[in-house]
């Protein structure tokens, strides 16, 4: 169930595309934004790293406050004209994910 929910509340804020890597990633077309979770290690911050490096700003969320800032700040560094929104979030937590996607919702107006 929280899975099908974490899917539902981010289609509502985009459209799905085909990455050229082979990854599902959430973009929202009007904005230039791209979803990212996970964002603070691994495929995510790397998949992040890619999607800036296309000119994409982003919203990274993770679980862990810290490293989430730190590779922020990382991206920041490597790409200073993006702009990188953090939502520290556990996202089996339904009210808190709910909660985080009408943050980015309201952000993108």
């Amino acid at each position: 169930m929280h899975k099908h929910f974490i899917s539902w509340a981010l289609a509502r804020l985009a459209t799905v595309i085909q990455a050229p890597f082979g990854l599902k990633i959430r973009h929202s077309l009007a904005m230039g934004l791209a979803v990212v979770t996970g964002a603070s290690r691994g495929l995510g911050f790397e998949s992040a790293k890619a999607l800036a490096s296309a000119g994409f700003d982003l919203a990274m969320i993770a679980k862990d406050p810290s490293r989430l800032n730190l590779a922020q700040q990382k991206l920041s560094e490597i790409f200073p004209n993006q702009r990188f929104t953090v939502y520290p979030v556990d996202l089996e937590d339904i009210s808190a994910t709910r909660t985080i996607t009408e943050k980015i919702a309201a952000n993108k107006e």
